[in-house]
């Protein structure tokens, strides 16, 4: 959550608007002290140095701090704080979560600028809470890293889940998603759910333009499947077990 948040922030600052607007969401099986002893775990698995600000009956707020290179050849060290600010209320199907983050960069020039990210990274926050309890909707792939043929190869293609169903396979190549080109974080070479725009919170349906490893290409319409916290479990022990 915290870490994949991180590692996207310069690629979605150049591809999604700036949005100050909380991304909610209802957690249906978990009372607040659940949720909050989840937000605390899942920034400790992160393996980001992280503070916890402040913590109530009604929200906690926590702050992750990290540095990247920029510049031509990353001389120039730039100090990240992204402060994440979940606020619990009722709702009347169980716990309604309000996710914001607040990034400051700050680098050794001197210069600094604040920014509220947008939405689609406020999402992966909360899907990575909920999924523990609620569960989440999944298309089940991976990409490379380093861009061939006009796209990026696949790398994990989960068995049973809608990418495998589908047909695709390790190897073949994603050209486009929904009519774009794959953007990529030119920061930290990361391709991830985030700069995809994926929101595991709700189910879509994307475009897919693939090579395939046969040199043909094809177009596949993919929809995202919910799966129970039990089945994600399985599937991530089966996948790095």
């Amino acid at each position: 959550m915290f870490k994949k948040t991180l590692l996207a922030t310069l690629a979605m600052s150049l591809v999604l608007p700036l949005n100050s607007m909380a991304y909610y969401t209802v957690i249906k099986n978990a009372t607040p002290q659940q949720i909050r002893d989840a937000i605390v775990q899942t920034a400790a698995q992160s393996g980001q140095p992280f503070t916890i600000e402040s913590s109530t009956d009604y929200g906690i707020t926590i702050v992750t701090n990290s540095t990247f290179g920029a510049g031509l050849f990353g001389e120039i060290p730039i100090a990240v704080e992204d402060k994440h600010a979940f606020t619990f209320t009722d709702a009347p199907n169980g716990v309604g979560v309000n996710c914001s983050i607040i990034e400051t960069r700050s680098a050794a020039t001197g210069a600094n600028f604040t920014q509220p990210l947008p939405p689609i990274v406020e999402v992966q926050d909360l899907a990575s809470i909920k999924e523990k309890f609620d569960g989440l909707y999944w298309f089940g792939f991976d990409l490379a890293t380093k861009k061939e043929k006009g796209g990026y190869a696949l790398t994990e293609v989960t068995p049973g889940m809608p990418m495998a169903q589908a047909g695709l396979e390790v190897g073949d190549i994603i050209l486009k998603i929904n009519g774009k080109k794959i953007p990529k974080n030119k920061a930290t070479g990361q391709i991830d759910t985030i700069i995809l725009g994926q929101n595991r919170l709700a189910q879509q349906v994307w475009n897919f333009e693939v090579l395939k490893k046969n040199g043909q290409k094809q177009t596949y319409s993919v929809s995202s499947q919910f799966y129970t916290p039990e089945e994600m479990k399985k599937i991530r022990d089966s996948l790095y077990q």
